[in-house]
């Protein structure tokens, strides 16, 4: 896996095939100068979003990651960054509406601590990334959440590769969650995860009548110590891996 910059938008746009996924990796602080200089291409509803954050850090990580979500997707679109309009589903997820004569065009965001990633596909897409830090209660949320199968697996390990699998395997349930637009109304054990050491993480279970033969997963570390999955509605999907530098922006 390695990060490229990408090519022009007409050329991404058009190479967005059924059988590809397009994906983003943007640093916090490489581009936090952008915060001020470009918040105005957020909408009303994305400002009061922002401003319900109480942490200062954790409002201006919320602003920089809608600046580059509105500038990964307008790449695509063809249209200004801040005339993207969006909608939302019964259970919240997010969506543009479609255009006439123009695919769908999927996405998924997620970030966490200095980093974000953004999923692009033509097919239901989820995404989710986690900086590694110290769970309190570790098996207790495991117990809640994670299947007796996978609680198996987990808990002969030391706490270090324990608290691994367990982001890989939360990772891999909430992306899932999110390219079904379910979201965290659905149950984190309706989905299961095979997170055997040594194997690559897959689905072994999901909730009815979803079929596993017409999904899969994908895990990696967007950047170190921060496990990701991708969950796609498509077996073998061909991934790309776009290191965001802004285009340029339009000015107040």
């Amino acid at each position: 896996m390695r990060w490229q910059l990408p090519p022009n938008p007409a050329q991404l746009a058009a190479e967005l095939t059924a059988d590809r996924v397009d994906l983003w990796q943007l640093a916090w602080p490489q581009w936090r100068d952008l915060v001020e200089s470009q918040a105005h291409v957020l909408s009303a509803d994305e400002r009061q979003r922002a401003a319900r954050f109480r942490q200062e850090g954790d409002r201006q990580r919320y602003i920089l990651a809608r600046i580059g979500l509105r500038d990964i997707l307008s790449r695509y679109r063809a249209i200004a960054p801040q005339a993207l309009q969006f909608s939302y589903g019964a259970k919240g997820k997010p969506y543009l509406e479609t255009q006439p004569g123009v695919p769908p065009l999927e996405f998924n965001l997620s970030h966490s601590g200095d980093w974000v990633g953004v999923a692009i596909a033509r097919l239901p897409v989820g995404f989710d990334l986690e900086a590694i830090r110290p769970i309190p209660q570790l098996d207790a949320i495991l117990r809640r959440h994670f299947t007796a199968s996978e609680q198996a697996t987990l808990q002969p390990l030391d706490e270090a590769a324990k608290t691994l699998a367990f982001f890989r395997g939360w990772t891999a349930k909430e992306a899932f969650l999110k390219a079904t637009g379910l979201g965290i109304s659905a149950a984190l054990n309706s989905v299961a995860i095979a997170l055997e050491p040594g194997t690559a993480p897959h689905f072994c279970q999901l909730p009815p009548p979803l079929h596993l033969a017409d999904w899969s997963l994908h895990t990696f570390d967007l950047a170190p110590h921060y496990p990701t999955a991708l969950a796609i509605a498509h077996p073998s999907p061909v991934l790309h891996f776009w290191q965001w530098s802004p285009n340029p922006l339009p000015s107040d």
